[in-house]
């Protein structure tokens, strides 16, 4: 097992525009947040997936944008309410599944380009921290505007601009 004192010699990263500056801040975030089995130590898990979130941060923390996937639940392209598209969106084009079945009968993959400075990097740390993978969530805050440049992976000719919403509601991705 890596402790947290032991992983700080090893790997250290320097950002002054996010919450998550260094390995050990973040190191020391998840043994402060999480309830871990012993004082100061990580499992073998949450140790992969502290490191696997900081090294997405510092593959994306200092590019200009960074494309996201969500998908949602709509009956056309044009029931999309594009000044509420949600908070949760995926890293990755594997994770943009639809959570829930509130409204529509087809499935739309939206994809954004967002500034690594829109994301809320303590909610996604989170989220990762206890589903890894298999969504690699990227979190926005409410009422952010975004730009939406594909929709199921099909380049728009103009791009649509976008809003994550307000409401609880779409925080939950019940589109």
């Amino acid at each position: 097992m890596i402790t947290f004192k032991k992983y700080v010699l090893i790997k250290e990263g320097n950002s002054e525009n996010y919450p998550f500056d260094s390995i050990q801040n973040m190191f020391k975030y998840a043994i402060e947040e999480f309830d871990t089995s012993k004082e100061d130590e990580l499992s073998d898990y949450e140790e992969e997936r502290v490191m696997e979130y900081y090294d997405k941060f510092n593959e994306v923390k200092n590019k200009k944008n960074i494309k996201i996937y969500r998908a949602i639940w709509a009956d056309s392209i044009n029931d999309i309410d594009f000044d509420d598209v949600g908070i949760f969106w995926s890293f990755e084009k594997r994770g943009a599944r639809p959570q829930n079945k509130v409204n529509g009968s087809e499935i739309f993959v939206l994809t954004a380009e967002v500034s690594p400075d829109q994301l809320d990097w303590e909610a996604g740390f989170l989220s990762y921290f206890y589903y890894g993978e298999e969504q690699w969530e990227a979190n926005l805050g409410l009422n952010q505007e975004i730009t939406i440049s594909e929709i199921n992976f099909k380049p728009l000719e103009k791009p649509i601009i976008a809003k994550t919403g307000d409401s609880f509601y779409s925080i939950w991705g019940g589109h």
